[in-house]
């Protein structure tokens, strides 16, 4: 029928079925009406659509039916638990029968590139706790106050409440679903960080977010913040208040409990231990147990992980989230330079520290080390956006994607402006080591080095002592490593350095030789064009 239909008459007659069926939520998304009609027009899009409400009314039937508590299914129904048990075994099946190539004939399947990265719950949980750690020691090293907040929904989103110990059904309970619960904390977040803006109140830190045994979610949140705000008031008086305005006052504060549980303020007492102590075991309890038992109530830590790890997969919840603080995509963006690229070159003072910082462990150093010394290149932990000295540096591709719509830009590196700290060499030559430092405007585009990964069929996996003719489809990116540097010797009054990589679209066969530029034997139509410089 839309087929039949022109684009406003089709929107018309869309919009109007899908109401008349009381599916008037689901209208997609889309940077046109065309690409919202191809959505309608996918099976694809309707399936994904469709599991996710399935999985979400089935879990909010049980909830509602009083099956999920800590005296039947904690945190999540079963089925739940199994549902979400299935899908990753069937990921995992995937990942490990899908084989990807590179530009060197390595051969792996994607499992084992997925277990390098934060997908691993080792990894994961080392990462945080390195950008909690780095947060923990600019905070000592700036003097600034650490405080622990819990904070929680309003009575009528909890399904079940507990009298004399026991679990009872919650008579107040309005049938919030956890999702709804959750975006209640988020909007509610938002508007105390409005305020704490207008008060001159800065603060960065992390927040965790976990269900109570009836699946409503509550938030654990380490928050640091200067002695001072800019208007002279008090910040811990200012963040106490402002907690309790927007996660307190706002919603029945006078309901039974209301006052002890929706908002909960603990000091960081260091004589106790460091402030990332305090989340240490929220961020553990939520990825390895590393170092834990049992939860709260007595549950095995492992059993504990998979439920909420089903919970937060239902309800499409984000579990771990940075609160200001340097951005973690160019702190990883960074770890892929190679330094031995960039040795010698007149970087950015900020650039060259970053990049230093986030190799620091490969010395030895401690990485939490590392990311509070980039964070400080960046310009602090309260640093603005649009105030950041280093960004990702980004290409568009120009591809679409099925829906008709343009992908979103690459990001194939980083970029930086700022000003080189040297001592000139005729002022070391005749002042030596008075001589002063100079600063000098540079900028810098660096691409990063990665491996042009290509999926190859079961066919042409590579067997012990066989070469077989390897045929693939697209190639995931347009990355080799061709490496091609740049930086000028200063005689402009400016530094520019540049280190590129040929970016063609298509894959570069390992012959060298010109291929049908198609991905297969050879690489190439034409070689790749030299010294491209970077947007």
């Amino acid at each position: 029928m839309i087929d039949k239909l022109g684009t406003d008459a089709a929107q018309q007659w869309a919009r109007g079925s899908m109401q008349a069926h009381g599916m008037a939520e689901f209208w997609p998304d889309g940077d046109s009406v065309a690409c919202q009609l191809r959505r309608l027009r996918c099976a694809r899009w309707w399936r994904r659509v469709l599991r996710g409400v399935l999985a979400k009314d089935t879990e909010q039937c049980a909830i509602q039916l009083g099956f999920v508590s800590k005296d039947r299914d904690i945190y999540c129904s079963n089925e739940a638990v199994q549902r979400d048990r299935g899908m990753r075994a069937n990921s995992a099946r995937v990942l490990e029968q899908t084989y990807l190539e590179n530009e060197f004939g390595q051969q792996v399947p994607i499992a084992e590139l997925a277990a390098k990265s934060t997908a691993n719950r080792n990894i994961r949980l080392a990462e945080l706790m390195t950008r909690i750690s780095g947060m923990d020691m600019i905070a000592q090293e700036t003097g600034h106050e650490g405080l622990f907040v819990t904070v929680t929904c309003p009575s009528r989103m909890h399904p079940c409440t507990t009298v004399g110990g026991r679990v009872r059904p919650n008579p107040s309970f309005d049938g919030t679903t956890p999702q709804q619960a959750h975006r209640y904390l988020c909007r509610q977040w938002n508007k105390l960080g409005a305020a704490l803006a207008r008060a001159g109140v800065q603060r960065y830190g992390f927040r965790v977010v976990e269900p109570h045994h009836d699946g409503c979610p509550h938030w654990h949140v380490l928050i640091f913040y200067p002695e001072e705000s800019s208007r002279g008031a008090v910040s811990r008086a200012v963040l106490r208040s402002l907690f309790r305005r927007y996660f307190l006052l706002n919603d029945s504060p006078d309901e039974r409990g209301a006052e002890v549980r929706r908002v909960k303020f603990m000091p960081i007492d260091r004589s106790k231990g460091t402030a990332a102590s305090y989340i240490a075991k929220y961020i553990s309890k939520n990825t390895t147990g590393f170092k834990l038992e049992t939860d709260l109530y007595g549950e095995p830590i492992m059993s504990t992980i998979e439920r909420v790890q089903a919970w937060a997969s239902t309800w499409r919840i984000r579990q771990f989230q940075q609160i200001g603080g340097a951005p973690i995509g160019v702190w990883r963006e960074l770890r892929r330079v190679n330094p031995e690229s960039v040795d010698g070159a007149p970087l950015p003072d900020a650039l060259g520290k970053a990049l230093s910082a986030v190799n620091i462990g490969q010395i030895g150093g401690r990485v939490a080390v590392g990311f509070q010394l980039y964070t400080q290149a960046q310009g602090g932990p309260c640093v603005r956006r649009r105030a950041l000295a280093i960004r990702l540096l980004k290409q568009e591709t120009g591809e679409v994607n099925r829906y008709g719509e343009v992908r979103a830009p690459d990001v194939i590196g980083v970029e930086a402006q700022g000003v080189n700290l040297h001592k000139p060499a005729h002022m070391v030559a005749m002042l030596g080591k008075l001589a002063p430092t100079v600063a000098r405007p540079a900028s810098a585009r660096i691409e990063s080095e990665r491996c042009q990964w290509r999926h190859i069929t079961s066919a042409h996996i590579k067997t012990e002592g066989t070469q077989a003719q390897r045929e693939a489809l697209r190639p995931w990116t347009r990355v080799n490593n061709s490496t091609r540097t740049h930086w000028t010797d200063g005689s402009t009054g400016r530094d520019v350095a540049i280190v590129s990589r040929s970016k063609t679209g298509r894959f570069r066969g390992w012959s060298g030789s010109p291929g049908d530029g198609e991905g297969r034997g050879g690489g190439f139509s034409q070689p790749p064009t030299p010294g491209r410089s970077a947007p």
